[in-house]
């Protein structure tokens, strides 16, 4: 069937690689439609490259496990094993060479499956990708999958379509969902399933936000006065929001507190198991220590060869730890920070700047977590020669910098 097809045509243009010619074929309220509902026909050259990339992974993938497993004994391998929709004969690994795909979705493809597990039939359409909560079978064979569309695609059915409209950085699209097991998604049925957020929780997250934008302000306008330059203050308040949450948020008040906790609950989300009190000592010492992972983040990124600045450009814009110092001056001078505190930060900073994962230059991986109070730095170190991996941990016991 694919085969047919590609000789019908070899695939479609795409508003990113052929705006020009998608500008001489559709007029400029001509919407783009992606020739599988949400997914893009791949011409013959892509979808091969695709393919043999796939493949190449596949096989280095399967020989690095072969020499890896071998150098630690004491390791299982655990194949990352997909969902898949009940019912459906995929392969659970979510790829195998004999998978094609022949359309994509930003990070998501249609593929044929020349080799299905019991139950499926050669040549079937899987759904498959990162973005993809489950793998599927969308068709017995690709042209299954366009004859079910063409007798049952119906412009008056309900949620069916997505229309994106045109912008000036995109060509307005139109799209629909392929696989009719699917129901198409109710924004009214959706909003009616979903509990109400109470007046009261809204404003105090509105407030929570205002309160935010304010720090920022202030800290940039202590910025400014500290003679930097325009560029410098934009990526050091970006720094700040993103590491170290300018503007610490507080509690909700006991009222709303019961109201979120039966809003968490009704969306099964976990509970947690103490409120706190806003201005107590356990509120106080839970900043600390997140303020504590937000600095050794930050002051192990610093060290890492691609994480030394804050720019995106390796080697341009602030240093990440010249950020850090303007960061806790502000807290001081503003009145944030008592004198002992920052004391105790710049303490932990020397400990932190002396972590063996720093000196040894082991920064791109690494993991964080407190348990009561000693903050556990974890990494790991591998030789490529030997294929043996070792794990180190440094424990940090933040009751020694916390009055």
């Amino acid at each position: 069937d694919l085969r047919e097809l590609y000789k019908l045509a070899n695939g479609q243009y795409n508003p990113y690689d052929h705006a020009a010619q998608l500008d001489a074929r559709l007029a400029t309220d001509e919407p783009w439609a992606p020739f599988f509902g949400h997914f893009e026909f791949l011409q013959l050259e892509k979808a091969l490259g695709r393919h043999l990339d796939y493949v190449e992974m596949y096989n280095s993938e399967k020989e690095f496990n072969e020499k890896y497993y071998k150098a630690n004994p004491d390791e299982t391998y655990h194949p990352n094993i997909w969902d898949m929709r009940e019912g459906d004969p995929v392969d659970p690994l979510g790829w195998n060479p004999s998978w094609f795909a022949f359309a994509e979705s930003n990070a998501d493809n249609y593929s044929v499956d020349m080799n299905p597990p019991r139950g499926g039939s050669p040549g079937q359409v899987v759904e498959h990708g990162a973005d993809v909560a489950k793998l599927s079978v969308v068709a017995s064979s690709l042209a299954d999958l366009l004859q079910e569309a063409a007798l049952r695609l119906d412009p008056a059915e309900a949620n069916r379509y997505d229309y994106s409209y045109a912008t000036d950085m995109r060509r307005a699209a139109i799209s629909f969902d392929m696989d009719w097991r699917n129901q198409p998604f109710d924004p009214q049925a959706h909003r009616d399933s979903t509990p109400a957020v109470s007046a009261e929780h809204e404003a105090w997250i509105d407030e929570q936000e205002q309160l935010r934008r304010q720090e920022s302000q202030r800290f940039a306008a202590w910025l400014k006065n500290q003679n930097l330059e325009t560029q410098d203050i934009t990526e050091m308040q970006a720094f700040v929001e993103m590491e170290f949450s300018a503007g610490q948020p507080e509690l909700p008040p006991d009222n709303l507190l019961q109201t979120m906790v039966g809003f968490m609950r009704s969306l099964g989300l976990p509970i947690p198991s103490e409120a706190g009190v806003p201005g107590s000592q356990m509120l106080e010492q839970k900043r600390w220590y997140g303020y504590s992972m937000s600095l050794a983040s930050a002051v192990i990124r610093s060290h890492s060869e691609h994480g030394r600045h804050i720019s995106s450009t390796l080697g341009r814009g602030l240093r990440r730890t010249e950020a850090i110092t303007y960061h806790q001056r502000y807290l001081l001078e503003s009145g944030d920070w008592t004198q002992s505190e920052y004391d105790a930060a710049e303490r932990l900073r020397a400990r932190l700047d002396n972590l063996q994962i720093i000196k040894q230059g082991k920064t791109d991986s690494f993991s964080m977590e407190i348990d009561q109070s000693v903050l556990k730095i974890c990494y790991s170190t591998f030789d490529p020669d030997t294929y043996k991996r070792t794990e180190h941990c440094e424990p940090i016991d933040l009751a020694d910098y916390w009055q």
